[in-house]
């Protein structure tokens, strides 16, 4: 008997299943101490259950279902896609690390998924959590914000949020969301002080939504991260299921805010 394939519906279905099951995070690492020639990565095992420097873990920011589409703006190697309203056989997870974070010299990542109960906050960031803006969910608070309550402003007219950090007087600058996707919001009076959110177009208010309190970043949230209290080791349990692994060469990351990170998973 021949062997059989799998249709374009099992691999929507394949994609369906990566979707609503991940690898929702990512985790970075400095690896193996003798890996110095960055020609010569050492090789990965696939009996491995963790990174052998793990230094951070982080949540998604983004998951995507995609298409190819020559006249897309998302590029990986030569091919091109563009981002679909229905399943698809392709998904993309994105990750993003501010710099102030992933600071050291990356050496390892690797995606993990299962029963990950711990990871996605390190180091006064935070899991993503309700705004108080229905479409609106917060996925990073800057350690810079400090401790208490800040503030959002929805304006509905021109569909844009406004950030004001604890202890702030101003709203920063507003920034246009109406067509969904990650933006960087900034505190009036210190730019360095920023929330990142996540919205859902068709979610967002009709009204103005005035004030919404939100919670606020303490000076160390992070739950077995490198700074966390609880973990002075600095290292993170190997816990959940690691998906992929990969050793890199890379150098020390000091000016950009962000470092993404993009996993695509195809049949």
């Amino acid at each position: 008997m021949s062997e059989g394939i799998i249709v374009a519906n099992g691999r929507i279905f394949k994609g369906s299943m990566w979707y609503e099951n991940g690898p929702f995070f990512c985790a970075v690492g400095q690896g193996d101490g003798t890996f110095t020639d960055p020609l010569s990565p050492p090789q990965e095992s696939a009996a491995q259950s963790g990174l052998l420097g793990e230094k951070l873990r982080r949540m998604y920011a983004t998951r995507q279902y995609l298409t190819l589409d020559a006249n897309g703006s998302i590029q990986f190697g030569s091919r091109t896609f563009s981002v679909s309203a229905n399943p698809t056989a392709i998904v993309m997870f994105e990750w993003l690390f501010d710099f102030n974070e992933a600071n050291f010299i990356w050496k390892e990542y690797g995606f993990f998924g299962g029963n990950v109960t711990f990871g996605n906050t390190y180091n006064g960031t935070m899991p993503p959590c309700a705004s108080g803006i229905s479409g609106v969910q917060i996925s990073f608070l800057s350690a810079n914000n400090g401790v208490g309550n800040g503030a959002l402003e929805f304006t509905a007219s021109g569909q844009t949020l406004e950030w004001r950090a604890p202890a702030s007087v101003t709203f920063g600058a507003p920034v246009a969301v109406g067509a969904g996707g990650t933006f960087t919001l900034t505190d009036g009076d210190t730019p360095a002080k920023i929330v990142r959110v996540s919205v859902t177009p068709g979610s967002l208010p009709g009204i103005d939504t005035p004030v919404a309190p939100v919670l606020a970043a303490a000076t160390q949230s992070g739950a077995n991260g490198v700074n966390s209290p609880t973990n002075p080791t600095g290292q993170i349990d190997s816990n959940g299921w690691l998906v992929f692994l990969r050793n890199i060469p890379d150098q020390e990351k000091t000016g950009s805010e962000q470092r993404p990170v993009r996993l695509l998973i195809e049949p």
